[in-house]
């Protein structure tokens, strides 16, 4: 901490703002409570560059974890969680009694003409869902398939493929049906009835064309669970973020809808993995012209009722979903049950929610007669893009599905200032700052902490000239690596792998090998944990289910750094 501290103070004095130096003096006198909880408002500046200097000096420390604050970052999501519970079982009733009567007049603000828009707003709502939706697949063709991270029954640095299929499955009630279709899958089966011989609930001959005796095939009874795990993940200073750790067969099998759900929503052109790179665009021109609004929500995913999935979407999808949701969640060693559809590690929470408001922010655009098309109306999670005079009445729609608008992160008409998916943008400059996320204690640590302080420094990268006032921060960052490893220098293109840096001093270290340039840079080689651990059978399912021969790296684990030659486009 007191190298990170040596930065700070550094940073703040290169800024010499008001702001940066009332950073500096709370930082010296340890006030970290007021340091991270401090914040800057885009409406009171004409001046982007002013602006930049004083987010970059609020935001430096605002989400480093372990910082000494007084703040219980655990307990802060623990009652965020309950705080959700409380405002999904409000929506609940008010969307129960809507779908029975027809009519939202539970509340005095939905009355009179509001309450026929809202009624309109959800119709659309619900048919551009089917149409995105389609017909509801059958389970036989759902391909499960396991992320990367924990389950129910794989915590820690184990959450390998190996491990995965090899642990004994857990699911929900409902979700039962999903161990039936493991049959369709002989080889994860089989070795299921090999490692868990508890877990066969019966077992059936299968004789070929020959009439000779193959290999039997199991019928796997999992072990029953009542939901998943509450457990946290770090945010910010102030807060953690809630997350929940799903029953295993339910994850791989929740993984498998999030994908339809994925591509369902590609073939309308909202496609998830390219959406960041066409909401930064977006960003940078609605920064300029004020035309489109950004709106972001609070506690988006755990907002998200169960009784509004049953009435935006297809039954038959509502039944699919529901079978694989999880009814209850352990925390603070009791059971609770969920008044939320699904939450954050949920495998279909993202897709989810990316449908849901964007069908809903879509309607509201036709509502009001603006153009409702991806120019205008996109989602990512609940990071939205509308027309700007679309923002008072989605405020109200989402008011009435249970969400809640996040006013410091939505910015429309009263400001030029932009912010979506990680890019900030103020009358077209990009102000993004550098969030340090946790103290540095390797070098790769250091590498980004220096490369993070230069991406601020050199504002405009096709001329790449320094700030001077981000230079001594950057130069106290490389005094904490190790002088071997602060050679290694080279452009952004081979990221945190190497220390960026002007082109002049990089390049006369190029070493050619077969006309090819390489640069000599920074390599942590993961620990792996082979195949050759596991049995035969468990080797054998996973080279047929697509694992790597050589098995899988375990989590956040990495040997020593070395120095490596890379290849670098010249």
């Amino acid at each position: 901490m007191k190298e990170v501290t040596s930065v700070a103070f550094k940073l703040f004095e290169g800024l010499g703002t008001s702001v940066s130096l009332g950073q500096y003096l709370l930082l010296k006198y340890g006030e970290f409570d007021q340091l991270v909880k401090r914040t800057v408002n885009p409406n009171d500046y004409e001046n982007a560059d002013a602006f930049r200097s004083d987010y970059i000096a609020v935001s430096f420390l605002k989400k480093t974890a372990g910082l000494p604050t007084s703040f219980d970052t655990r307990q802060a999501a623990v009652e965020s969680f309950y705080a959700s519970e409380r405002a999904c079982a409000e929506t609940n009733v008010r969307i129960s009694q809507f779908a029975q009567f027809g009519i939202p007049t539970d509340t005095p603000s939905f009355d009179g003409p509001l309450s026929f828009q809202i009624t309109s707003i959800l119709s659309n709502a619900q048919r551009d869902i089917q149409q995105i939706l389609g017909e509801c697949p059958s389970v036989s063709k759902l391909k499960p398939r396991f992320g990367p991270g924990a389950t129910s029954a794989n915590v820690g640095q184990f959450i390998t493929i190996m491990d995965k299929l090899t642990s004994l499955p857990e699911c929900t009630r409902d979700a039962l049906w999903a161990s039936r279709e493991l049959n369709t899958y002989p080889a994860w089966s089989y070795l299921l009835s090999e490692v868990h011989p508890e877990c066969v609930y019966k077992k059936v001959d299968v004789v070929d064309d020959f009439g000779d005796l193959r290999r039997v095939s199991t019928v796997i009874a999992p072990r029953l669970v009542r939901g998943n795990r509450f457990t946290t993940v770090p945010k910010t200073a102030v807060t953690d973020r809630g997350i929940c750790i799903e029953p295993h067969l339910n994850s791989c099998f929740q993984s498998a809808v999030g994908r339809l759900i994925s591509q369902a929503l590609t073939r309308r052109g909202l496609h998830i993995p390219t959406a960041q790179i066409e909401h930064g665009k977006m960003a940078r021109l609605s920064s300029l012209s004020g035309k489109l609004a950004t709106v972001d929500l609070s506690a988006a995913s755990d907002t998200i009722s169960y009784e509004l999935v049953k009435l935006l979407l297809p039954f038959d999808w509502f039944c699919l979903l529901a079978s694989l949701r999880s009814p209850e969640t352990w925390i603070d060693g009791k059971w609770v049950e969920l008044e939320k559809f699904s939450s954050m590690g949920n495998g279909y929470t993202f897709e989810l929610e990316t449908l849901i408001f964007w069908a809903l922010a879509r309607a509201v655009a036709d509502a009001m007669g603006m153009n409702s098309d991806l120019s205008s109306v996109r989602a990512y999670g609940d990071d939205l893009f509308v027309p700007t005079e679309c923002v008072p009445l989605l405020k109200l729609v989402f008011s009435y599905c249970g969400f809640t608008v996040n006013a410091s992160k939505t910015f429309d008409d009263s400001s030029q200032f932009r912010e979506s998916c990680g890019q900030d943008f103020l009358y077209g400059h990009n102000v993004r700052p550098f969030f340090l996320k946790e103290v540095p204690n390797e070098v790769h640590q250091w590498f980004s902490l220096a490369n993070g302080i230069r991406r601020l420094g050199v504002a405009n990268p096709h001329d790449d000239i320094w700030d001077p006032r981000f230079l001594r921060a950057w130069l106290e960052c490389l005094s904490n690596i190790p002088s071997r490893f602060r050679r290694l220098r080279g452009p952004k293109t081979l990221g945190d792998s190497v220390i960026h840096d002007q082109e002049s001093v990089w390049r006369s270290e190029i070493r050619y090998r077969h006309g090819v340039g390489r640069l000599r840079s920074l390599y942590r080689a993961p620990v792996m944990r082979g195949l050759d651990r596991y049995c035969a059978d468990t080797q054998y399912a996973v080279a047929l289910y697509g694992g790597a021969s050589d098995g899988q790296a375990l989590r956040n684990q990495m040997e020593c750094a070395r120095i490596v030659y890379t290849c670098v486009a010249i």
